[in-house]
């Protein structure tokens, strides 16, 4: 009997913790009493605020799915996908242009958009020819499962109503909106593998060197935070799925949610990183085994969330321990190989830098060299020129020194000069107050004499005046 070993854990993102939302995802196995037989799903509801019970719609489509394909295991004659190998991709949802794979306008004329639904519309077509039967019986069991999950979320809608919040979130939108969620499973059977998914997530599979791959065609409608769903009109033909009727089962399937898938980057550009860490899952369940590895993986999810998507994580996985067990250790070998490719890769490019960053410090030291000769010259040429100022400056000094002592002597004279001048001053005021003095004394003398003068004309008769007039005519004879 082969050794699977199945486990599936969903928890809480770290933005739902922090808006007291609850876990949307939804995850469950399931394993038949012979081993020989097991399923793993994980769906995801959709987070938006429309979606107000889309962690009720992923339990009820993980709850159907697995109804549906245990029913589907147990009464589908194997032969009918015994030897075959399909991957068919999401297809047309108008079964009048279905396979249709003209052109609708010129290729240079279309948008990247339409490119790729072209693209995907004609891979589709060419992938289902020739398992025309197979793709009926596979496409008639998703059908069970979409009309179902219909049913039982109007029954759910209908037993426990939408409350007054609800409504106005849903606003006049379809019941479904309300239950939005993706899905996608993983069956195995003695026969054959069978895997289908709707929306995004990641299916992954990997053989005995845990060499990763996704057997799944991806969907063009599910890129950044678009994605395909069971709450959108007609949503069957947007499913797609594999399978593998050749016995070549896989060692390990990985089912996850975008929350984990979102944790590592993103998976079309990088997807080593989530390979890494699924690839390390398995070694660390083949060397500590499942249960230690289940606890550590619960522990670990949110704080991965919490530092990564903040999304809800589901993940869901069927492990054949022994047929790891090697590649278990090949992968060890390999991360260390790559670890140390790594450091080697560090190292050359650390000597790579400094071997750049030493010429063109040797550039710069022969610059700074060239320019230390130049200012050599100009020292020497300033030199010189501070010796000739140096000498001018003495000469400039001792000139100065020789107009100091002239200064001196200069004052020196300038203050017997002004000294003189306040004397000739002093001397001047003095001869100009004794004038004043002698102005008035000759003022008052003057006055004096004007007094007698007019008191001896009062004194003196006319007569007199005229006798004397012929005296001054004789008087002026004479002389």
């Amino acid at each position: 009997m082969e050794n699977w070993n199945l486990f599936h854990l969903s928890v809480l993102g770290a933005g739902h913790v922090k808006t007291g939302k609850p876990c949307q995802d939804y995850s469950l196995t399931w394993q038949s009493d012979d081993g020989l037989k097991h399923v793993l799903i994980v769906c995801d509801g959709h987070g938006g605020s429309t979606y107000v019970r889309s962690d009720v719609g992923s339990k009820i489509a993980a709850e159907v799915a697995l109804d549906e394909i245990r029913r589907f295991i147990s009464e589908q004659s194997p032969e009918l996908l015994m030897n075959k190998k399909i991957a068919v991709t999401a297809r047309d949802a108008n079964p009048a242009t279905r396979w249709n794979t003209i052109p609708q306008k010129p290729l240079p004329q279309m948008t990247e958009t339409e490119m790729m639904n072209w693209k995907q519309k004609w891979c589709f077509v060419q992938q289902v020819a020739g398992f025309e039967e197979q793709d009926k019986a596979i496409m008639g069991m998703l059908e069970k499962i979409y009309q179902r999950w219909e049913e039982n979320i109007v029954n759910h809608a209908q037993i426990i109503p939408l409350t007054k919040d609800e409504r106005l979130a849903l606003g006049e939108k379809r019941i479904e909106k309300a239950y939005g969620s993706t899905l996608m499973a993983y069956a195995k059977t003695p026969d054959y593998w069978l895997a289908f998914q709707i929306g995004d997530g990641r299916l992954l599979m990997c053989d005995q060197q845990l060499n990763w791959r996704q057997p799944v065609p991806w969907d063009c409608n599910c890129f950044q935070n678009f994605t395909t769903s069971l709450c959108n009109r007609q949503p069957v033909s947007s499913f797609r799925y594999a399978v593998d009727g050749t016995g070549a089962f896989p060692a390990a399937v990985i089912c996850c949610t975008d929350g984990l898938e979102d944790s590592y980057g993103d998976y079309e550009v990088a997807p080593e990183r989530l390979h890494n860490f699924l690839s390390g899952l398995l070694q660390q369940m083949a060397k500590h085994g499942m249960d230690t590895t289940f606890v550590n993986l619960k522990e670990f999810l949110p704080k991965l969330s919490a530092i990564g998507s903040k999304d809800d994580i589901s993940i869901a996985g069927a492990v054949n321990l022994q047929a790891i067990a090697t590649g278990s250790e090949q992968f060890s070998l390999r991360m260390r190989r790559d670890e140390l490719n790594r450091q080697h890769n560090e190292r050359a490019k650390r000597i790579g830098q400094a071997d750049t960053e030493l010429r063109l410090l040797e550039t710069d030291c022969a610059k700074l060299q060239k320019e230390i000769e130049e200012k050599r010259a100009q020292h020497f040429l300033l030199k010189d020129k501070v010796s000739l100022l140096l000498d001018q400056l003495y000469d400039l000094l001792f000139q100065e020194s020789v107009c100091e002592v002239d200064a001196a002597e200069l004052t020196k004279k300038l203050e017997d000069v002004l000294c003189k001048k306040n004397e000739m001053c002093s001397e001047l005021q003095r001869l100009k107050d004794e004038n004043e003095k002698m102005d008035r004394e000759a003022v008052v003398e003057k006055s004096e004499l004007k007094k007698q003068h007019d008191e001896l004309q009062k004194e003196v008769d006319v007569p007199v005046e005229v006798d004397l007039k012929p005296e001054d005519s004789s008087s002026n004879q004479h002389d």
